[in-house]
């Protein structure tokens, strides 16, 4: 079984995340007979309510207060949310679904902008700064675990391109159950876990 967390960084940004078999005898029967699924945007423009911020009422969590009823949302609060997110799912996976913490995948966008393309200012990078942001927080955290003489495993990130995206069209997210109307960023995270899925069938 492999337990995989997505990330759709950006000014919007998609998670999708899930426990799969591994040994599927394809990316469709493996999505289609999900475990612990699921997907969520965290919006950066929003109003002053945890559950509209988090779009994940379970999730609560006063480091990211300061940063709620700010327009937009800063960079930072996604960064720590979408950190949670994946902290929880990997404990879920690992104290009850009795997994080992390697097989727990964090898939991160690697964009790239290539010459002569427009970046669209600031908001053109906006999934480079969540992606390494998410990366560097992990690290924090397990630096900090350290500094108290505790161990926090950390879940190396595994770095997707945005054209891997294109290999997974729309029928195909319709036939795996999880075209997802309106959230164009869950289902962009849920391209990439299907790209995932189909490198380990193979």
């Amino acid at each position: 079984m492999r337990a995989i967390f997505a990330v759709d960084g950006g000014n919007a940004t998609g998670l999708a995340w899930g426990i799969f078999d591994d040994k599927a005898r394809s990316v469709e029967e493996a999505i289609q007979n999900r475990l612990h699924a699921g997907s969520a945007t965290i919006n950066r423009r929003v109003k002053r309510d945890r559950q509209t911020c988090y779009m994940a009422p379970d999730v609560r969590e006063p480091l990211v207060e300061r940063f709620i009823g700010q327009t937009p949302l800063e960079d930072m609060a996604q960064v720590i949310m979408v950190y949670l997110m994946f902290f929880k799912f990997k404990r879920h996976a690992v104290r009850v679904g009795r997994m080992d913490p390697d097989s727990v995948d964090l898939i991160l966008e690697d964009f790239i902008l290539l010459p002569g393309a427009h970046a669209g200012g600031k908001d053109g990078v906006a999934s480079v700064r969540i992606a390494w942001g998410v990366a560097g927080y992990q690290e924090g955290v397990a630096a900090e675990y350290a500094r108290r003489r505790k161990q926090l495993h950390i879940s190396e990130p595994i770095w997707q391109a945005p054209s891997v995206m294109g290999r997974v069209k729309d029928h195909h997210l319709k036939s795996y159950g999880v075209w997802i109307p309106g959230r164009d960023h869950e289902r962009a995270a849920w391209r990439h876990i299907a790209f995932r899925l189909n490198t380990l069938l193979k």
